[in-house]
């Protein structure tokens, strides 16, 4: 893959150093903007990114696909003998339980020769680290065969719907990139085989399929179990679905990958790039709010499954 062409010794020389500590100092403050999803609000990690590029004098647009949901773009002029490289990542973070956590999961703390903190990995960090090489280029002034463009979104662990989507469907004409680098975009020396350094290229997705599964039964007090419990039946049916084989067939793409790198180390991340997967991610049952540790639960109401209804179709 060409990245970009420049003239020998025509690039100013970078003080690496330098960069590397303004790039952690703007990590921890990245880091330490709350900025789960939900609620998703990045508007004040979008104003940190901002003040940093318009610090270097480096031109921002700004998108609003919603409220608290802010896209920032910002674009390094090429010669336009190619389509544009893009730079993209997501400034929203799943949720943290500070509990489980050994050090504040939004304090950006340095300790142990790592960052601590949600986001420093999926994916505040890669977003720093394009950042400043964004910076770099600028202030190198290197010359480009094509423009660079650098983006972060919202939105993206709830789906990417008031981000990257939201991007494609309404000013894909502002970027349309021939090449992304994005989420994954990093090497590793042990996580796909030990001690060889490989960077992975995404040439496809793997799909999901969401399944809502609901069990009714009969209400009653938990001293007087029976069998119409739809708590039991629920487990159950849960039980006979993880226990059903899954389909095998060949996957070109991972065999393919396997063949140029070697045998992959198992792990949970090997595993599921080959093979079919199934996640139990939330379960909800009872009655109250909290609920009742003694109550067997009742089926939801006509009503509510109306509104369950209209939410999916929603």
């Amino acid at each position: 893959m060409v990245m970009l062409a420049h003239a020998p010794g025509s690039a100013q020389t970078a003080d690496w150093k330098a960069l590397e500590a303004e790039a952690l100092k703007t990590l921890q403050a990245y880091i330490r903007i709350d900025t789960s999803n939900p609620p998703g609000d990045v508007t004040k990690a979008a104003d940190l990114l901002a003040s940093v590029l318009d610090r270097e004098g480096i031109p921002v647009k700004r998108y609003e696909s919603a409220p608290g949901r802010s896209i920032l773009l910002a674009r390094l002029e090429g010669s336009g003998s190619a389509k544009p490289i893009l730079l993209l990542h997501h400034m929203d973070v799943v949720p943290a339980d500070a509990a489980r956590w050994k050090r504040d999961p939004f304090g950006g703390e340095i300790a142990d020769g790592a960052i601590w903190g949600r986001g420093s990995m999926d994916m505040k960090g890669i977003g720093v680290s394009h950042l400043y090489a964004f910076i770099a280029l600028k202030r190198q002034k290197v010359p480009l065969d094509r423009d660079i463009l650098l983006m972060a979104v919202p939105d993206e662990e709830v789906g990417g719907g008031a981000g990257a989507v939201w991007m494609r469907n309404n000013h894909y004409a502002d970027f349309e990139p021939e090449y992304i680098l994005d989420e994954g975009g990093f090497g590793s020396r042990d996580l796909f085989v030990p001690g060889k350094l490989v960077f992975g290229i995404s040439v496809a997705e793997k799909k999901i399929l969401w399944i809502k599964l609901t069990a009714e039964g009969v209400a009653g007090h938990g001293s007087q179990p029976h069998d119409r419990n739809p708590n039991d039946r629920l487990i159950k049916a849960l039980a006979r679905l993880l226990g059903e084989p899954l389909p095998a067939m060949p996957f070109s793409v991972v065999d393919t990958f396997k063949t140029r790198v070697g045998t992959l180390v198992e792990n949970k991340f090997n595993n599921a790039i080959q093979h079919s997967t199934i996640s139990i991610t939330s379960l909800r049952s009872g009655v109250g709010e909290p609920p009742k540790v003694n109550v067997i639960p009742s089926p939801p109401s006509r009503r509510h499954r109306l509104a369950d209804d209209r939410a999916i179709r929603d």
